[in-house]
């Protein structure tokens, strides 16, 4: 286990007051967020958990997309999909399907907007 480091940093008023106004100190504010975050035993709960981590996903990490774009015929038809971060591209799929088959065409582009929302939940590229 890593031995904990102390950081110090400037707090801003506003915090500070939101903090005060609970009757909490903003240390007293960050540990339980970084309890939260970190999902160590002393955390307030998964709900909590969650929230922590959906705010560290939006704010903190890179920004993850992805584009569905059509396939030539020549090439197969369907669809292409390219997964983004920060706006490059990091990896994707191809969804082939008979461009004369609207059903497989449909279809392909159904599978390729299921494996990026995949992707964009977490998954590998």
């Amino acid at each position: 286990m890593e031995t904990p480091q102390t950081l110090t940093l400037p707090l801003p008023a506003q915090f500070i007051a939101l903090c005060r106004g609970h009757g909490l100190t903003p240390a007293q504010v960050l540990a339980a967020f970084m309890a939260d975050l970190a999902e160590t035993a002393d955390s307030n709960g998964s709900d909590e958990r969650m929230h922590a981590t959906n705010w560290f996903d939006r704010v903190i990490w890179p920004e993850r997309t992805y584009e569905v774009v059509a396939r030539p015929a020549e090439l197969g038809g369907g669809w292409k999909v390219r997964f983004l971060v920060d706006g490059e591209e990091v990896g994707g799929g191809v969804f082939p399907a008979d461009p004369a088959d609207q059903d497989a065409t449909e279809e392909a582009r159904y599978q390729a907007e299921e494996e990026a929302e995949r992707w964009l939940k977490g998954g590998a590229a």
